[in-house]
């Protein structure tokens, strides 16, 4: 599955492919739609409605002085301030329910299908 890159800040990019989090020909975006998050990989922020879309999401966060926020980050300063890599899995919990009742459905049917034999707890339904 292709990584994607959500960031301004090329020196980030620059980072990333010198500590091998991403390939040279990995697609950056500074700004994304649930198009382009949808069941990728992606390395960067996102807001939370789109992190849920994504399969993953890698952070690697810049704990910056006050000072540097904002600016356009030199790679010296990337690597001075970057922590360690941190990947999360973000599911929204509509999408969790949506998954647990289709389970159930499943489960139903199986039961409905799976033959009766002895020792099955249903088999003392069957009387």
């Amino acid at each position: 599955m292709q990584k994607l890159v959500v960031t301004r800040h090329q020196a980030l990019v620059a980072y990333l492919k010198e500590v091998g989090l991403v390939d040279e020909g990995v697609v950056v975006l500074s700004h994304v739609t649930e198009d382009d998050v949808a069941g990728r990989h992606v390395v960067g922020v996102l807001p939370l409605r789109l992190a849920a879309l994504a399969a993953s999401v890698t952070e690697v966060s810049l704990n910056l002085p006050q000072e540097l926020r904002g600016t356009e980050l030199s790679i010296e300063q990337v690597r001075q301030y970057a922590g360690k890599p941190a990947s999360y899995v973000v599911r929204s919990k509509e999408a969790d329910d949506k998954i647990q009742e289709e389970y159930c459905d499943l489960a139903a049917l199986w039961l409905a299908a799976a033959p009766l034999v002895e020792g099955d707890p249903r088999w003392e339904l069957s009387d």
